[in-house]
């Protein structure tokens, strides 16, 4: 069964999210290639992403909420 990955009021947040753009392996991504020494135009260009969102990933502004906990995905979503 798939779940669902929340935060700790129970929403969803990463790739769950029905808004997310981007999956939880290109985040990592981006967090591997900036403690490579990569900058945020390097990665924005390798990762074929805007380079305000790799800054607002790298600074904290998106994608940065812990799992507080997994929901049941319903059956057909």
């Amino acid at each position: 069964m798939r779940v669902w990955q929340t935060n700790t009021e129970g929403r969803r947040i990463g790739q769950d999210h029905p808004r997310a753009r981007y999956s939880d392996g290109e985040v990592a991504m981006v967090w591997l290639l900036r403690d490579a020494g990569w900058g945020y135009r390097r990665i924005a260009q390798k990762l074929e992403m805007p380079r305000s969102t790799v800054r607002a990933i790298v600074q904290g502004r998106m994608r940065c909420q812990a799992v507080g906990g997994h929901k049941p995905k319903p059956p057909g979503a």
